[in-house]
Formats: structure tokens, C-alpha cells, sequence
């Protein structure tokens, strides 16, 4: 169960640091910080997954696990990406450095946690979305973000419609 205590913390941890930064012009240290935070967050997640989904995990732990998807996407993906969203175009490389980390950490969840593949595949369409807003400046880039997330998008609906 530490796993599980170790993941709180550090989710606390970014929400505090997302509320407190809410309407201030932040230096690139507090966005190096931020990042940082919910990179780690994103790797609690990921070895919290992988410990519910051990033989020996408790009934707890894996109860846990099922409430866990939700709380993945709002505090370790939508909060950081909001706030960084709301400080456009000055935080542009950091959201681009945060995307270039959260999507190929997604599409690991989607691989080692097949369980809520769903939700993976709806947070990889989300996550083009943020990405194609900070190529407003970049047609072609842009485009490329729109058919990636298309496609993830029409996964979502393809496996929704099977089950």
C-alpha cells in the first residue's frame, strides 16, 4: 500500500503547485519545477498499475486501481496542461516538452495497463488536441496533430461500439 501513499503525495504535491500558480506569471524554473512534478506523477501512476495488477496485489490495491483512470487524467494531464494552456504563447515550449513526455507515457499505459485501454485512448486524443493548439502558428504540424488525433478518436468510438 505505500505505492499508493507515495502516488498521493506526490498528487498532492501537483495540485498544490497548479492552485498556487494559477494567476501568476511563472519563471522557467517554476515550469521546469511543474513539468517535473507531474512526470513523476505520471510514473507513480504507471508503477501503481503495475503493482494492482501483480498476482499478490491486495483486494484494496486493486479496488484502488479502478478509481484511478479519472484522477490520472485530471491531476497528473488536464491540470498541468490547462495552466499552461492559459499562459499561451509565452509557455508554448514548455507545453510541447510536457506533451513530448505525456504521450509516448500514455501510449506505455495503453500497452502495460490494458485494462482501461478506453480511457488511455481518450487521454491520447486529448492529448493531440493540446498538442495541435500550440501549432496555431504551424499549418502543416498542426494537420499531422488533427489526423493523429482523428485516429484516436475514431478508436475510441470503434471500441465503444463493441462493447
Amino acid at each position: 500500500m505505500s505505492i499508493y501513499s507515495g502516488l498521493t503525495m506526490t498528487e498532492a504535491k501537483c495540485i498544490q503547485t497548479v492552485a498556487s500558480q494559477q494567476r501568476c506569471q511563472l519563471t522557467d524554473e517554476q515550469w521546469r519545477a511543474l513539468i517535473s512534478f507531474h512526470q513523476t506523477l505520471l510514473y507513480e501512476h504507471h508503477n501503481f498499475y503495475l503493482a494492482s495488477w501483480h498476482p499478490s496485489a491486495s483486494p484494496e490495491l486493486k479496488r484502488l486501481a479502478t478509481t484511478m483512470p479519472a484522477r490520472l487524467w485530471r491531476n497528473a494531464l488536464c491540470s498541468p496542461l490547462e495552466l499552461l494552456r492559459c499562459h499561451l504563447p509565452s509557455s508554448r515550449e514548455y507545453m510541447r516538452t510536457f506533451i513530448y513526455f505525456a504521450y509516448p507515457m500514455m501510449t506505455l499505459f495503453l500497452e502495460t495497463v490494458p485494462r482501461y485501454q478506453d480511457t488511455w485512448i481518450e487521454c491520447l486524443g486529448h492529448l493531440g488536441i493540446y498538442r495541435m493548439e500550440v501549432e496555431n502558428d504551424d499549418p502543416y504540424e498542426r494537420s499531422i496533430w488533427a489526423g493523429i488525433t482523428q485516429s484516436w478518436y475514431c478508436m475510441a468510438a470503434t471500441h465503444a461500439r463493441a462493447n
